[in-house]
């Protein structure tokens, strides 16, 4: 079962709104933008490789759950996104850490905003290339996890991503 093998719930997949391709033997997540515009699809096989289907275009993992009510979580990725969808936070991913800008500003304009960042240099530039299309967001990491996910399934939990967060906006005051 792929939620057994990532570590997050069913619920918070089925808010992603994953399938499944025989014809890939793949699980399949789409990828939309504003207004739940399809501009693709992501493939993720048992081993974990990941691949889009011929001619999508990067877009986001937007759960049927978000609003622009609440504060987001800007992850990378969907498997991290389902991660923050499970500690209840109003979380979307991107296609990879270095994708979505314009995607991500066009969903979130105005709303608070904390960009999720992969412990690597990678998922470091790629957060701080965001952040500078979005000055009021924040950037936090997993401290010494490779990602979101695999704090949370080594024990991460909400009152830690919130006190990173509010750390992070403290620290962007000063």
């Amino acid at each position: 079962c792929l939620s057994a093998d990532l570590g997050v719930t069913e619920k918070s997949l089925d808010l992603l709104s994953i399938g499944y391709s025989a014809t890939k033997d793949a699980f399949s997540f789409p990828m939309t933008r504003h207004r739940k515009r399809f501009l693709g699809i992501r493939y993720r096989t048992k081993d974990g490789s990941k691949f889009a289907q011929k001619g999508s275009k990067q877009g986001l993992f937007i759960p049927t759950s978000f609003t622009r009510a609440k504060a987001v979580v800007v992850c990378e990725g969907p498997t991290v996104t389902a991660a923050m969808l499970d500690l209840g936070f109003n979380a979307i991913g991107r296609a990879s850490c270095n994708s979505g800008h314009r995607l991500v500003a066009e969903l979130t304009d105005g709303i608070p905003m904390a960009i999720l960042a992969d412990n690597d240099g990678p998922g470091e530039f790629g957060a701080k290339q965001l952040q500078k299309k979005m000055p009021h967001a924040v950037i936090i990491q997993p401290g010494k996890y490779k990602d979101a996910r695999e704090w949370v399934r080594s024990g991460g939990t909400r009152g830690e991503v919130l006190e990173r967060i509010s750390e992070a906006r403290d620290a962007q005051r000063r």
